[in-house]
């Protein structure tokens, strides 16, 4: 039943909200709100599985809606056909108990972290460089926070690199995991005490 109250916030309906957003739905999450302003293309097909080509040019959050209901009748797909920015970050957000970051750009991380700190609410957060990378869960005021881990952004090289490897499998699969993990969690007091009695959640998971 935990899951089926929860809602999660997916930010993007491309190749990391694709499959965050099958696995979410498939896991039985009863509210899924995805956020995206593009359109399906067929170069991106390859990564963005929840699209396919009878559905180039169709909104992409149209057609995740399509995919996700089709594949669970009972999830409840919200869907934001806009740019997330400082003048709705905050209303977009509001009643969702989990955030999945699957944004590509610093600016808007630091935005959402920010908006995320305002309204308590925890962000699952996914990066990778060459063959590592990071996993991580930001639990507002219970461990550090995205600016805290990277307080500047890094190089324009450095960020390309973290935009291509980003789409590996591994990375989805624990990030997923983490989401449905924390949802479980959401109402267990002993679990959160013991949490913050071992130390800050934002112990990011190593990927070779």
């Amino acid at each position: 039943m935990k899951l089926l109250d929860a809602k999660v916030l997916l930010l993007g309906a491309g190749g990391l909200g694709s499959p965050a957003a099958l696995y979410l739905a498939a896991a039985g999450v009863g509210t899924l709100g995805i956020i995206d302003m593009d359109v399906v293309d067929s170069s991106n097909l390859q990564r963005q599985i929840l699209h396919n080509m009878d559905r180039i040019g169709d909104r992409k959050v149209d057609s995740a809606k399509k995919t996700l209901t089709a594949m669970n009748p009972d999830v409840n797909v919200v869907t934001y056909d806009t740019r997330l920015g400082a003048d709705n970050i905050l209303s977009i957000i509001d009643g969702y108990d989990v955030i999945v970051d699957g944004t590509d750009n610093f600016p808007t991380r630091y935005l959402v972290n920010d908006a995320a700190l305002l309204k308590n609410i925890p962000v699952v957060h996914g990066s990778i460089f060459r063959f590592e990378g990071q996993v991580t869960v930001f639990s507002p005021y219970v461990g550090p926070c995205y600016r805290c881990m990277i307080p500047e952004p890094v190089s324009y090289t450095h960020l390309t690199v973290i935009r291509r490897a980003e789409r590996t499998a591994v990375g989805y699969a624990i990030e997923n995991s983490l989401v449905v993990h924390y949802l479980n969690r959401l109402s267990d007091l002993a679990w959160t005490m013991a949490r913050w009695a071992e130390g800050p959640m934002h112990r990011p998971a190593r990927v070779r």
